[in-house]
């Protein structure tokens, strides 16, 4: 399953601005290549709460490996709160 292109630019957007990151593309590691910890990962859950009026669970956040993982929580939980 691949995001939808405008959720992974938005997400690119916010790690933008929670990290002050050079740009990532789908296919970043959020660890190794946007050198992200846990501290990171909580501040782009809660701009992304923020931007999208959802709440991303902790477990999810805990797994994200790469900023396409971001953007198909952020899908999911949008299409489940739109249901």
């Amino acid at each position: 399953m691949t995001a939808a292109p405008e959720t992974v630019e938005a997400v690119i957007e916010a790690i933008a601005l929670v990290t002050r990151c050079p740009r990532g593309c789908a296919e970043s590691s959020l660890a190794a290549d946007l050198a992200f910890d846990a501290l990171d990962r909580m501040a782009l859950a809660c701009e992304l709460d923020e931007a999208f009026e959802i709440d991303l669970p902790d477990a999810d956040v805990a797994e994200w490996e790469s900023v396409a993982d971001v953007a198909l929580s952020i899908d999911r939980l949008t299409r489940e709160k739109s249901a």
